[in-house]
């Protein structure tokens, strides 16, 4: 025969068992507004008579002894708890009343997108946005944080969980309500390419994009646009100059870079422009274009002072050669004249009747071109 310790404590062990559930139900309900269908149990002590379980009603009321209809939907079972106290307190000296939620509607949610554990989920009473996202393990490490997405029958929520999480927003941590479906979407990440191409921008990036694709999307270089010397900007600051024209003449060649996240590329602007030196009335740069030739050049500078020498101009080309051409003859209409198309980078000195100092025209060259390299102008 058992000995009666074995008794007590198997009766505990059945009483545990029999109360747990019940203990748990509660906890997880502490704030939960009751719904239709929401089966109760009411115990008022000394009164068996006026205890009983039961069901709200499909218009969310319950039926009790002597109080009739309560309407129990949308209290808290605290709330209803002082309701009957109260209600009862008219035909019993203080009354103590016991409620216990045997069965009630839990509410689903949904979490999709970017998060650990995505999924449905059940949730009990005043749960919000922070609690079901920590339940779902969290943010992975490609959520767009700042365009968290809440739907709520056709009603969309913007909700900026990077600000909720550090603090710097305080609205959007809502409530869930049944049926409510959060979404985390995945960062898009990007490139960027600019200057000289036909749609300068960011684009989006995939793994493996390689230069090539980005200049593709970007509509290819303009006109002006220099292909040989072309800059990335890697996110860790770093630069790398790519001669893109060598890769198209030879594709076998390794510069065609794969384009980490967040790279920037630079397209530059070919040099368009050419110089005039000397005795001219407005020395210095000015725009080429197709066909411009060297009389057009001249009278954009104001034309040759009353010292210049028009039959011996010097044409310094940007390969570094150059070439002597007698624009008096040419004006003259005389045998041995010329007025020859300029090209891209070529510099015009008219000298001094007498002569030119070359020391100085080469020192000008030589200083715009370190000035320019320096400063990355065209």
């Amino acid at each position: 025969m058992p000995s009666s310790e074995y008794i007590e404590k198997n009766i505990k062990l059945l009483i545990f068992i029999l109360i747990f559930p019940l203990v748990v139900l509660n906890t997880q309900a502490v704030g939960y507004k009751l719904q239709q269908d929401d089966r109760l149990n009411i115990l008022v002590w000394g009164h068996p008579d006026l205890s009983l379980t039961l069901s709200i009603d499909p218009d969310g009321e319950i039926s009790l002894p002597l109080l009739g209809k309560i309407k129990a939907e949308g209290l808290t079972i605290e709330e209803l708890r002082e309701l009957l106290e109260e209600g009862y307190g008219e035909y019993i000296q203080e009354p103590r009343i016991s409620l216990s939620l045997l069965n009630y509607k839990r509410s689903q949610v949904m979490i999709l997108g970017q998060v650990r554990n995505p999924g449905t989920y059940e949730v009990v009473g005043e749960t919000r946005v922070l609690q079901l996202i920590a339940r779902a393990g969290g943010p992975t490490e490609k959520a767009a944080l700042d365009q968290l997405r809440l739907s709520r029958g056709e009603e969309i929520l913007e909700i900026n969980l990077k600000g909720l999480l550090s603090g710097t927003v305080l609205t959007g941590n809502y409530l869930l309500q049944d049926g409510d479906v959060l979404y985390l979407p995945e960062e898009v990440q990007k490139l960027s390419i600019f200057g000289e191409v036909a749609r300068p921008g960011s684009y989006t990036w995939w793994e493996g994009k390689r230069l090539s694709e980005l200049l593709a999307e970007a509509g290819n270089q303009t006109v002006r646009g220099d292909l040989s010397n072309i800059r990335i900007i890697y996110p860790d600051g770093s630069i790398e100059y790519v001669d893109f024209l060598a890769y198209l003449a030879d594709a076998s060649l390794n510069v065609d870079p794969v384009l980490p996240a967040g790279s920037s590329v630079y397209v530059e602007k070919k040099i368009f422009d050419v110089n005039i030196l000397g005795e001219v009335n407005r020395p210095g740069n000015y725009n080429w274009h197709e066909g411009m030739r060297l009389d057009k050049l001249l009278a954009q500078a104001g034309n040759q002072k009353e010292r210049g020498d028009l039959e011996k101009v010097k044409i310094i080309h940007q390969d570094g050669s150059s070439e002597i051409v007698n624009l008096a003859a040419y004006f003259a209409a005389e045998e041995g004249g010329g007025n020859p198309l300029l090209q891209p980078g070529d510099t015009v000195v008219i000298e001094e009747i007498g002569g030119i100092d070359w020391q100085k025209v080469f020192g000008y060259l030589i200083g715009a071109k370190f000035i320019r390299d320096l400063l990355s102008l065209e």
